[in-house]
């Protein structure tokens, strides 16, 4: 189980269209998102091990698998035309 999912979330999307995008703007942009990510889950490490930051505790599974199944609806959508109509570029994956 992820500590912080958003966060890994974030680390995730950066990750792979840094891997994706070189152009110099999409670095800058795609970077400047991994490293806060980064800095934002050594920051709440650091809390949490001095005692100023804690967890919720979970609640329930149901609640997890609406987020998870409602997570795949989105996404894909988005892979399948909501990037090109928000984002105005398609998706290629590199075929």
């Amino acid at each position: 189980m992820a500590k912080h999912p958003m966060v890994l979330s974030v680390k995730i999307w950066a990750f792979a269209h840094l891997l994706a995008n070189g152009e110099a703007a999409s670095v800058i942009l795609f970077a400047g998102l991994l490293a806060w990510a980064v800095i934002l889950r050594i920051s709440l490490a650091r809390r949490e091990r001095a005692g100023n930051y804690s967890r919720k505790p979970f609640v329930s599974a149901r609640y997890d698998a609406f987020a998870f199944i409602l997570g795949i609806v989105l996404w894909g959508l988005f892979i399948w035309k909501a990037h090109v109509w928000l984002i105005g570029v398609p998706i290629s994956f590199g075929m």
